[in-house]
Order: structure tokens, then C-alpha cells, then sequence
């Protein structure tokens, strides 16, 4: 009878008193895992929370002690990390004065502080300013070079031949600025920024010659007077409102003109390019001549929720669009990448050494709860908060600080849990949007448990786990083997995180 016992009823028995151990322990760690996202949830900080941990079986003496357990931290080097890039308000910032500083010169006959003339085949900068009407007469060939005005209520005669690029920016409103290209091959182009502001170009020939000109501000005015153009462009760019290109006589061979009206928004910061709807309906191009010799002449307004407006002239040929993702000048937008601080992660483990049932390990995981004994797949007992539905991403982080103690023997162990502070973090919000990939990963020996869970949630087709052909994440679960990295890589347009410090400590 007593061999009988020994070999047959006292092992099944303490088989059932492991069993049960193990489930009181997961339901323990379970409570545990609850109780922390709740007062999170409640934003209750400085809460502090208890929760005991079995360590020992039920034994059955004097024949069978209990089974002892121990619990402790996670594997080292467990965490969940999430990152994401931020993109902040878009800032308009137009230049306000010229570059500062003097100027640079090779060879020029004339420089004075409204007078250039140069001829050189180096680089030549050259700054001038004034904060009164003022006349600047300027004169170029060779190059290049890069002419800088800070000026309002001026009067700016430049005369340009150059196939070296010849850049000139004007900075100032009521500027009054006429042009003569006078050489061949020309490549010459022009910024203005301000308002009331007109460019002219004197009469003449251009062959084979680059023109642009950019202009940034309300009741701007491109004047092309009479021109003989050989396979030359010319492309006139209009960020603003009651904008004119006004075309005088022109016999274009092989040659085009293009005009480009934007509706501009400053005061629109959320925007990539901020516009409105007033390009098609406040700027416009006249005809103050005759136009022949082939030439190519279009215009393209770019405003929001604009199908079409009124044509423009012949021989014009008029496009009406939506705004696609030109270029915006003057606007930059803050970008920055974020992480979060969960580099010391949140686990800790509860090792159950069964006699008569396989040992286990039951994991507070990150926010999750799992189940693993060696050999078999590790079981995901309590979801992880996590969740992508309509674009949102959805994630509570918890952490902890500090290290976890030990603890191990047959009693009680005594969790004491307190909420140090909380984070979050949603966005869009106050002009702040996500941009690209938004990832979190989480490095835990219970990847496969991770791995197989999101598999079933909208979040499969994003998830990967590296390395794949690891135990860490395809199985079987072996104690202290290695770690595997689950991957979560989505393109986000919300994001909604929770980030929860805690302070653990045993008694």
C-alpha cells in the first residue's frame, strides 16, 4: 500500500497541487498587470499597490514538500522601445535684410555702395543695402555671381552677360527693377521678396539664354517688354495675390515662357505649402503686344479646390489644378525624431521548480502576461495594450525603475508597486503630426508569444521578428535562452501612447 502511494496517488496529487499553484500564480500576476494599467488609466500617481506572489505549492508531508519558486527581474536586456518623427508647424520666414557682411571681388572697375561693374571668371559676391530710396546700377559679364539688395522704394538697373549663373535676391517692397540681357547663353536668376515690387526687362535679344524669376508677396508685376527670343526660357513663379505677367511683343523661336500662380496662405501653418484659393481669381496675364515665331506660352494656377477659372489670353494655354507638393518658399517645417525612455524595460519573472509537473515560468512581459515551460510554445495569458485600428496607433508602455529584487523559497512574496509618474504623448495635436514609419520593438525570450499574438491582430502584416530562425522567435521556449526582437513598423497618421513609471520592491 505504501509503495503504491508513493509511486501512483502521491504524484498525481502533487501533480494537482502544482497545477493549481501555477494557476494561482497567473491569476496573481494577472491582478498584478491589471492594477498597474488601471492606475495608470486613473492617472492616480503615487499610488502605491500590493500585490502577494505564491512561491510555494501545496506539499503533501511528510512524503512530498512543497515545490518551491523564486521570483525576479526579466531577462537582461528585456525592453520595449517605441519611436516615432515628429513633424512640427510649418514656419514662414522670408528674409527680412540681405545677407550681412561686405563684398568679394576679382576684377571690377566700379564698386561702390550703389554701383557694380565687374568682369571676372571667379565668384563675385556682393552686398548692398540702404533704408531709403535709393538707385543701384549694376553691371556683369563673366561670373558668377550672387548680388544681394536690401532695399524699399528703389530703383535697380542691372545689365547682364553671363553664361556663368548669375543670382540676384531683392529684399524689400515698392522696388522698381529693370533687366537687360545682353549677351548669349545667359543664365540669370531672380528672387524677390516683397510686396508692391515690378521687374522689367528692357527690350533686346536672348539666345539660348535661362531666365527665372521668383517672386514672394502681393501686387507683384513681371514685365517682359519686346524681346527676340532663340531657344531661350523664361519662367516666372508667383507665390502671392493680385500678381500680374505682363507679355509685350515678343517672337519666341524655339523658345518658351511660363507662368506659375500660387495661392499663397501664410498664416497657415499646418499646411506643407500653406495656400488659398486666390491665385485664379486676383493674378493674371495680359497681352500688351503680339506674340509669334512658335513659342510656347502657359500659365498653371495652383490654388485648393480649383477646377478650372478663366483663361488667360491667347496664345496662352491655361491650366487649373489642385496644389501638388511644389516647392514652398520660405516655409520650413520642424522635424523631430522621438524615443521613448523604456531602455530599462518592465519585467519581472516568477519560476515555479514542480516536482511532478514540468517546471514553469509565469512573466509580468512589458504589459503582458505569459506562460512558458522548455519544449513548448510560450502562451500569451494576458494581451499586451496594443492596437492599430483606422491609421491610430495605440500602446501603453509601463517601466520600471530601478532594479527588480529576489526572492525565493516556499512563502509569500510581498510586490509593493508605486507610480512614480506618467507621459503621454498624441498626436496630432497643437500642429504636430507623425511622419514616415512610427516602430516600436520589443526585445523579450518570450518573442514567440509575442509574435504568434499580434499575428492574429490587425498588426500581422507589420510585425516581424529578428533573428527569424531563432528559438527566441519561432519555439520551442527554453530557460535563460536567447532573446528575439519583435518588430511592430507602421505608417501611422495618430498616435496615442501612455507611458507609466513604476517603483517595485519586495518585502
Amino acid at each position: 500500500m505504501l509503495a503504491n502511494y508513493l509511486s501512483t496517488q502521491l504524484p498525481a496529487q502533487m501533480a494537482v497541487n502544482d497545477g493549481n499553484h501555477v494557476l494561482e500564480v497567473e491569476n496573481q500576476v494577472a491582478r498584478l498587470a491589471a492594477s498597474l494599467q488601471a492606475a495608470a488609466g486613473a492617472y492616480a500617481v503615487g499610488r502605491v499597490l500590493t500585490q502577494p506572489v505564491l512561491l510555494g505549492s501545496v506539499g503533501a508531508p511528510p512524503f512530498a514538500p512543497a515545490d518551491g519558486g523564486s521570483i525576479g527581474p526579466g531577462a537582461q536586456g528585456s525592453e520595449l522601445t517605441d519611436s516615432f518623427t515628429v513633424v512640427g508647424q510649418s514656419s514662414y520666414a522670408p528674409p527680412t535684410v540681405g545677407p550681412a557682411g561686405g563684398a568679394t571681388y576679382k576684377t571690377c572697375s566700379t564698386q561702390t555702395t550703389t554701383s557694380l561693374v565687374c568682369s571676372t571668371s571667379s565668384l563675385v559676391v556682393w552686398n548692398f543695402s540702404s533704408t531709403s530710396s535709393t538707385s543701384y546700377s549694376i553691371t556683369t559679364s563673366g561670373g558668377p555671381y550672387d548680388i544681394n539688395i536690401s532695399a524699399s522704394g528703389s530703383t535697380i538697373a542691372f545689365t547682364a552677360s553671363s553664361s556663368a549663373p548669375v543670382y540676384v535676391l531683392v529684399v524689400g517692397n515698392n522696388d522698381t527693377l529693370t533687366f537687360t540681357i545682353s549677351g548669349s547663353s545667359d543664365v540669370l536668376h531672380i528672387v524677390v521678396i516683397g510686396n508692391n515690387d515690378q521687374v522689367t526687362f528692357a527690350a533686346g535679344s536672348w539666345s539660348s539664354s535661362t531666365v527665372s524669376v521668383l517672386f514672394v508677396g502681393n501686387y507683384d508685376t513681371l514685365s517682359t517688354g519686346t524681346q527676340s527670343l532663340s531657344s531661350s526660357n523664361l519662367i516666372a513663379s508667383f507665390y502671392g495675390s493680385h500678381d500680374t505677367a505682363s507679355l509685350g511683343t515678343i517672337s519666341a523661336t524655339s523658345s518658351s515662357v511660363k507662368a506659375y500662380f500660387n495661392g499663397f496662405a501664410p498664416a497657415s501653418p499646418s499646411a506643407t505649402c500653406p495656400v488659398d484659393n486666390l491665385a485664379a481669381s486676383t493674378d493674371a496675364v495680359y497681352n500688351n503686344g503680339t506674340q509669334s515665331g512658335g513659342g510656347t506660352y502657359s500659365v498653371t494656377y495652383n490654388d485648393t479646390s480649383v477646377s478650372s477659372g478663366t483663361a488667360p489670353p491667347s496664345p496662352w494655354t491655361g491650366t487649373f489644378a489642385e496644389p501638388t507638393q511644389f516647392a514652398c518658399p520660405y516655409y520650413t517645417t520642424v522635424t523631430i525624431p522621438q524615443m521613448s525612455s523604456g531602455s530599462a524595460g518592465a519585467s519581472l519573472v516568477v519560476v515555479l521548480r514542480n516536482t511532478y509537473t514540468p517546471r514553469a515560468e509565469v512573466a509580468f512581459d512589458e504589459g503582458a502576461v505569459v506562460y512558458a515551460q522548455p519544449s513548448g510554445m510560450p502562451l500569451m495569458l494576458v494581451d499586451p495594450s496594443i492596437s492599430y485600428q483606422g491609421g491610430t496607433l495605440s500602446l501603453w508602455v509601463p517601466e520600471f525603475q530601478g532594479t527588480v529584487g529576489t526572492e525565493a523559497g516556499v512563502g509569500t512574496a510581498e510586490l509593493s508597486v508605486r507610480l512614480v509618474s506618467l507621459l503621454s504623448v498624441d498626436l496630432p495635436a497643437s500642429g504636430f503630426s507623425l511622419s514616415g514609419t512610427t516602430s516600436i520593438a520589443v526585445k523579450t525570450p518570450f518573442a514567440a508569444a509575442w509574435t504568434a499574438y499580434l499575428s492574429g491582430t490587425s498588426l500581422a502584416s507589420h510585425t516581424v521578428c529578428v533573428p527569424a530562425s531563432s528559438t527566441a522567435c519561432k519555439g520551442p521556449f527554453a530557460f535563460n535562452g536567447p532573446l528575439g526582437t519583435v518588430y511592430v513598423n507602421v505608417t501611422a497618421t495618430a498616435l496615442a501612447i501612455q507611458i507609466a513609471t513604476f517603483s517595485v520592491a519586495l518585502g
